[in-house]
């Protein structure tokens, strides 16, 4: 069966639970109910997921002692993750005593102990280094280890990576933390292996050349500058260094791409699979610091635009329409296909600028660039927006939108955070298109996106839309019990907006 269980479900309510508030007797109370009750294991598990406490802890350490209970650790891990970067939780001094004791017993299986030794690595405890250092290639939890150390910038780990580079490329994705002239020279060495024979486009091409890349994309322009011209030579003849020079972005780079990219002939796409090559996509929480690079390879690969495409997207065929009988979108059409292909790079590109809310510049720069359906997907006119609402329409009719109206209306607003689009303009949108024909499947995507987005002026809009609308009295009865539930909702966060 997919989707959720009914035990991940509970198990999901509940640690929204401030456990952390609760006394011991009661932590230990329902520690004792999961190793009893395995019917309830699960659903405690989640719950407890979020509690800083030396007993939880040493609880799902010996679950994994015993080989886990079958609920992902890695969901366990998540609330105390880097990756949850500004939004993360730090465990405190006494629970990061208890898993750094639990990952040193030796007397615990592989298995707890790389467990135990994940929670650990997560926080910067002040003796950590020293620990980090000690910890051998033979313990469970050592690559783990030394990529902590990588992270954190820990020079002294440089001759244990050097060792292990030409053996494991992976740690050449990394170690733009530890840079230093001992990796420098390893650097250059790495540029020097990479033949002049190797074909020109980028796909199929060896790992040294994308180690290479990783390395040069991640230090600062001088030193990348310097591997690049050094050996430009044979780097210039295989395309993914010419995006890369751009990237790289000082005027010799540049410089170099401009002497040399009339060398490919018109069929090598030049710029192919950027957002894998390339940090192009800002990470949440991190536009900020991504902008002036990002920006500035934007503006260098302006003159080249023509380049990075295929020829297909030329032909810029119409999408696909979904049927007003059936709901059901046709498959794309062989032309159609082909400029959705041709086209992706320069898709990525466009929005790398639109996720840093670079709007203006967009439009200034890339639309008088862009194809027509990139215009309307990227910079859609309002009626744009009205037709994407008409294609959600049809495509849901065979559903019933009462329960599926939400994950109908989801890619619609995802354009605020991928191409900048105000959720105020797509909610206005929203309300012009209602009015324009008040049924009863306008009213369910609308109500939808009021309960997800709207304030207390969207809402007032729709019940008056609603009051006035062509509908019999038992169908305005079932759309007012819906829109009284998205009522409460509006009123709660426009409460959280005042505080």
């Amino acid at each position: 069966m997919g989707g959720h269980s009914e035990r991940s479900r509970v198990g999901s309510e509940l640690h929204h639970i401030n456990f952390n508030a609760w006394p011991v007797d009661a932590l230990e109370y329902m520690i004792e109910l999961a190793k009893a009750r395995p019917d309830l294991n699960h659903p405690l598990t989640i719950a407890l997921s979020r509690v800083d406490s030396p007993l939880v802890l040493t609880f799902f350490v010996e679950q994994e002692q015993g080989g886990g209970n079958g609920y992902s650790s890695q969901f366990l891990l998540d609330h105390w993750s880097d990756h949850w970067g500004k939004h993360r939780h730090y465990l405190s001094g006494e629970s990061l005593r208890c898993v750094r004791e639990l990952w040193q017993d030796e007397s615990l299986s592989e298995r707890a102990r790389r467990f135990a030794f994940h929670y650990w690595r997560t926080h910067p405890d002040g003796d950590d280094a020293t620990l980090l250092s000690g910890v051998t290639s033979s313990e469970p939890f050592y690559w783990s280890a030394l990529q902590t150390r990588i992270q954190r910038g820990d020079i002294s780990v440089v001759p244990e990576v050097l060792s292990l580079l030409e053996n494991d490329s992976f740690l050449w994705h990394q170690v733009s933390r530890i840079w230093c002239p001992a990796i420098k020279e390893a650097t250059h060495a790495l540029a020097a292996s990479i033949s002049p024979s190797t074909t020109g486009h980028s796909d199929n091409l060896p790992n040294n050349v994308y180690d290479l890349v990783r390395v040069l994309r991640d230090i600062a322009s001088d030193d990348a500058e310097e591997v690049l011209v050094a050996n430009w030579d044979r780097l210039g003849q295989i395309s993914i260094f010419l995006p890369l020079a751009l990237w790289v972005g000082t005027p010799r780079c540049l410089e170099l791409v401009k002497q040399d990219i009339d060398l490919f002939p018109s069929t090598v796409q030049v710029f192919s699979h950027l957002q894998f090559t390339l940090p192009i996509w800002a990470s949440e929480g991190e536009e900020e610091q991504a902008r002036p690079q990002v920006m500035r390879f934007l503006q260098n690969v302006l003159p080249y635009w023509a380049r990075i495409d295929g020829p297909a997207k030329s032909l810029d065929p119409r999408p696909s329409q979904p049927s007003p009988q059936t709901g059901e979108t046709p498959n794309p059409s062989p032309e159609e296909l082909m400029v959705i292909m041709d086209t992706m790079d320069s898709n990525d590109l466009i929005e790398a600028c639109l996720r840093l809310k670079e709007l203006d510049w967009g439009r200034q720069h890339l639309s008088p660039l862009i194809t027509e359906r990139q215009r309307r997907q990227f910079f859609p006119t309002d009626e744009d927006l009205e037709e994407q609402l008409d294609q959600i329409l049809n495509r849901e009719r065979a559903f019933d939108l009462a329960r599926h109206a939400h994950g109908a209306i989801y890619n619609y607003f995802s354009q605020d955070e991928r191409y900048g689009i105000a959720v105020g303009r797509l909610l206005r949108v929203f309300l012009i298109w209602l009015e324009r024909q008040s049924d009863m499947k306008r009213f369910q995507l609308a109500i939808a996106a009021v309960h997800e987005h709207g304030s207390r002026d969207h809402y007032q809009k729709v019940e008056e839309t609603l009051s006035v609308a062509p509908l019999d009295q038992a169908e305005k009865d079932k759309l007012r019990a819906s829109l009284e539930n998205a009522r409460f909702v509006v009123m709660r966060r426009n409460l959280g907006e005042r505080a």
